[in-house]
């Protein structure tokens, strides 16, 4: 890569031994500097961190509130999913239990939820390249 009287100023070079000599700047190394801090920290190492030492990767009290709140909402928002897809599966269930083939059903309720425009876009797209083969 050149000798050190080549570097450019703020950069440097550190050589590995896999990877040879690599270039280094002051921005990329601040910024890893404070990846590498906090990555071996577990999350609630993070958010529990005293904020008055010295550690500049450590989140703030209202940063701390804030993502709880994220996260609380997150879990709220999952737990709803799962009971939705549960009430599916027993709807599917009970339809297949009377006979009906689910398949078909599902197809129906995909088709009805488009907007009725673009599903006769669709159709129309359809036929026209069914009839451009010679039908199906």
């Amino acid at each position: 890569m050149g000798t050190t009287d080549t570097i450019p100023r703020g950069w440097w070079t550190q050589t590995s031994g896999t990877l040879g000599t690599l270039w280094k700047c002051e921005p990329c190394a601040a910024k890893n500097a404070s990846r590498i801090a906090t990555e071996h920290m577990t999350t609630e190492q993070i958010l529990n961190a005293d904020t008055s030492g010295d550690h500049p990767d450590v989140i703030t009290a209202a940063a701390q509130g804030r993502l709880r709140t994220f996260v609380e909402r997150f879990e709220r928002l999952f737990e709803d999913v799962a009971a939705i897809q549960s009430d599916i599966k027993e709807v599917r269930d009970e339809a297949k239990g009377e006979g009906f083939d689910v398949k078909i059903l599902m197809r129906v309720v995909r088709e009805r939820r488009k907007d009725p425009t673009k599903r006769e876009e669709e159709e129309a797209v359809f036929d026209l390249y069914v009839s451009a083969i010679g039908g199906l």
